[in-house]
């Protein structure tokens, strides 16, 4: 029975788990997200925890029935990709253990999230998951409740791009120096709008494809427009490329990566669990 519900959870649900607990050879828990140790994740529809013993599913118990199973399907995509070694990105972290330029570091996250969840979100609507009603109810309201990133600077985006590319190869050139202290790096305002344009680009091919995008896309046209247009050449980059399988997922990062001309070793691309750099070679 899933945290907060009356009723067991589905025959396709329960398909679900046994499928993916005799993948990884481990248990899976379901747990209410309101009591996660960490405060942050108290609030989220769904979090998967790969560590330890056991497989770890953080639930937001409020949902509906139907949503909440379509989220934890959509979770249990995310398990199999990190037991598949999906690469992520990496960035450079200094001698305490802080990403020298967090900005880069939450744009490559951004980066890691936007294929994850498309495929994710394929993975369980291909099962049987209530994914399109799952988002039409729940995701897409909250994407235009004005949650829009505030990229704005006196009421207008930063688009300077050469600014930005050349700040990028200074610190890509010093990137040592940084690692043996503990300084913080912060670039150009144009870095914001980047990491606007992916998730615009990740709302787009997760609500298009069931026709949910029309009054999100507007929104941003109004508010974001340069974020919109960048974002409209990431989702088409993505959609060209594909992300149904570890290969296309991994192709896909490198090639968001290289559209934003972010200049390694400011972002890398890894093995999550060998460390393995795969790019660049």
């Amino acid at each position: 029975m899933l945290p907060g519900q009356t009723i067991a959870a589905s025959g396709l649900l329960m398909s679900a788990f046994t499928e993916i607990e005799e993948i990884a050879g481990k248990r899976i828990e379901l747990l209410d997200a309101t009591d996660h140790p960490n405060p942050i994740y108290r609030k989220v529809r769904g979090q998967c925890e790969n560590q330890g013993t056991t497989l770890k599913i953080w639930i937001k118990p409020i949902l509906g029935y139907d949503d909440q199973e379509a989220v934890v399907g959509h979770e249990l995509a995310h398990v199999l990709q990190a037991l598949q070694g999906w690469a992520q990105t990496a960035s450079q972290y200094n001698r305490v253990g802080q990403p020298i330029c967090p900005q880069i570091s939450d744009l490559g996250s951004q980066i890691n999230s936007l294929v994850a969840d498309v495929s994710a979100d394929s993975w369980a609507a291909i099962r049987g998951f209530k994914i399109e009603e799952s988002l039409k109810y729940d995701a897409v309201p909250a994407a235009l409740a004005g949650n829009l990133p505030s990229i704005k600077r006196d009421g207008r985006e930063a688009h300077r791009w050469e600014n930005l590319y050349k700040s990028m190869n200074t610190l890509a050139r010093t990137i040592n120096s940084y690692k043996d202290c503990t300084q913080r790096v912060r670039l150009d305002q144009e870095m914001e709008t980047l990491r606007a344009a992916v998730h615009y680009a990740k709302l787009k091919i997760r609500f298009s494809k069931y026709g949910l995008f029309t009054e999100i896309d507007a929104l941003w046209a109004k508010k974001l427009p340069t974020a919109r247009n960048e974002g409209l050449e990431i989702a088409e980059l993505v959609e060209r490329n594909g992300y149904e399988t570890k290969e296309q997922a991994n192709q896909a990062i490198i090639s968001i990566i290289k559209y934003l001309r972010i200049t390694p070793p400011l972002l890398v691309v890894k093995q999550p669990i060998s460390g393995e750099v795969i790019w660049p070679r």
